[in-house]
């Protein structure tokens, strides 16, 4: 049969016609006719073709089981229509709560939700975006006398393949059944997380041991957690399996000077650039580390991509850091608290002090409606800035990490304090990916590092540092820097898992293998990076 896309001549057994090229691999079984791969319908008879089995996508996402406790006695022998319009503003909420972290809902049962964190995009952080979502449904729904209970388990799945009756994506694994097991487990109002989600949200998230539990179908007894909270602040960095500092020397040089300038009166902006897991936090870490035992103060705040307070949130962490201000202060104390402050190192701005008051209390009372907030949001820069000009007498380091997740406004006020910062005594360092490109790069007092691949002796070394240099665990050291490739990350993820395993059995810096010639799997934290990377791309 002639090809159906330039009629010039047969098209081949390998389904590619020679003259034009277009290749046509799907034949009509009633007709013969060659079509196009992505083709539905036959050209030539109009019959439906049959396609080629759904392959489906292996990934490691957080899956969230989330059901609405008591909901047969909620809505009792009530119509139809009446039991949906009480449960189905509940089930909005939940799944707002859902879509906030950018989590998919696969399946909604009328008084409870299935969702996955991690499809269709591969998510960094999936496990830390269904415990977020989960904390963000309970208030919600407590309001109105509604109680949850969540279980959530973090582990490999197969997703892509449309189911064959509802046409909805369907996915697989074990992972979706001890998460549903989990919350039933879960008691009215909890959130139970199993180990695997919890290694991967410790440094962030407040959760208490309920031990060992067996499970229906599951051979060994797995650890649960109840999750408590958000903690205050990020703790990235666990002294108990870190690496000594390697390879950096000539970044921290370059902090260091930029420091000595600020203490001349001649502030800085450095912006830190890199690929995830090269260090951009480690860096600033070291850095803050150092000039702490030079009782420099160090100024921290970060964006987030699953934090949707509002904007200008980094300035909200901001200023409740400068001013000292915790969860626990209500109205009254941050007032006392910002006018202490601002008396004492700029008390030309006295008057200013109910604005912030304002800006800080937010979640306490709105804003007067007659208010501009274009008017109030320039004021409050331009407030903080002369604070940072004008109030700080003693050399100050302010880091803010990941600003390519800032917001619009918040972008306004960085770029202000990189302006404002020239005629001061600080240091403003910037973290961000390799991707982003800073507004105010071609500033005259801003310079960038970018931080490229450690070199294989640099991991090597790193590795030694957390693992020790028995005999045993060389051939593990070797495999460790040559997956790594460079990236500090990688290597010390895939160390961690190599001791939760027990493939290295002892103590920090001293280990030994447990077993000859191993050779484990990725950790999810890896897997989930670098399938976010290849989603992206």
């Amino acid at each position: 049969m002639l090809c159906p896309a330039c009629q010039m001549q047969a098209v081949p057994d390998d389904g590619i016609c020679r003259s034009c090229g277009v290749s046509f691999s799907t034949v009509c079984s009633s007709c013969d006719q060659p079509n196009l791969h992505a083709a539905r319908f036959c050209s030539g008879c109009g019959e439906r073709l049959a396609q080629a089995p759904a392959q489906g996508e292996r990934k490691v996402v957080t899956v969230m089981f989330a059901d609405i406790v008591g909901s047969t006695e909620l809505i009792g022998p009530s119509d139809p229509e009446q039991a949906m319009d009480r449960l189905s503003p509940a089930l909005n909420r939940m799944g707002d709560a859902v879509q906030q972290f950018q989590g998919t809902v696969t399946r909604s049962m009328g008084d409870g939700l299935l969702a996955i964190f991690g499809i269709p995009q591969a998510r960094e952080d999936h496990a830390l975006r269904a415990c977020q979502a989960a904390l963000a449904m309970m208030p919600a729904l407590s309001e109105h006398g509604i109680a949850l209970r969540v279980g959530i388990h973090s582990g490999e799945i197969v997703t892509g393949v449309p189911d064959k009756f509802t046409r909805e994506q369907s996915v697989y694994g074990a992972a979706v059944h001890l998460a549903s097991r989990l919350e039933h487990m879960a008691r009215p109002g909890e959130i139970y997380l199993t180990e695997s989600t919890f290694r991967l949200v410790h440094s962030f998230c407040e959760a208490h041991s309920i031990g060992q539990q067996d499970f229906k179908g599951f051979p060994t007894a797995i650890n649960v957690y109840r999750l408590v909270g958000m903690r205050p602040s990020r703790t990235p960095f666990k002294a108990a399996i870190l690496g000594a500092y390697r390879g950096r020397d000539r970044d921290l040089t370059v902090l260091h000077e930029a420091l000595a300038s600020a203490e001349r009166g001649d502030g800085k902006a450095i912006g830190i650039s890199a690929a995830p897991g090269l260090g951009k936090s480690r860096l600033c870490f070291e850095f803050a580390k150092a000039v702490k035992v030079r009782q420099v103060p160090v100024l921290r705040t970060s964006a987030s991509l699953y934090n949707h307070s509002g904007p200008l949130q980094p300035l909200v962490e901001f200023l409740r850091g400068y001013f000292r201000i915790v969860a626990s202060d209500d109205a009254e104390a941050v007032r006392t608290k910002i006018a202490a402050r601002i008396e004492t190192i700029v008390p030309r701005l006295i008057a200013d002090v109910p604005i912030l008051v304002e800006f800080l209390c937010m979640r306490d009372r709105r804003p007067p409606p007659t208010s501009d907030p274009k008017a109030r949001r320039a004021r409050l820069i331009n407030l903080v800035c002369s604070m940072v000009r004008d109030g700080t007498r003693t050399p100050t380091v302010i880091v803010i990490e990941d600003i390519h997740w800032l917001d619009e406004a918040s972008v306004e006020f960085v770029a202000a304090l990189v302006d404002v910062i020239a005629s001061s005594g600080v240091l403003l360092v910037l973290t961000y990916r390799s991707t982003y490109q800073p507004p105010w790069a071609r500033g005259t007092n801003f310079a960038e590092i970018r931080l490229e691949e450690l070199r294989d002796e640099d991991v090597s070394a790193l590795i030694r540092d957390m693992i020790g240099d028995r005999s045993s665990t060389r051939a593990i050291r070797d495999r460790i820097v040559e997956r790594s490739g460079g990236n500090p990350f990688f290597a010390e993820e895939l160390t961690r898992s190599l001791v939760d395993s027990g493939e290295l059995d002892g103590r920090v810096g001293d280990y030994e293998a447990a077993q000859p010639d191993q050779t484990g799997t990725l950790p999810a934290t890896i897997q989930s990076v670098i399938g976010a990377r290849i989603d992206r791309l």
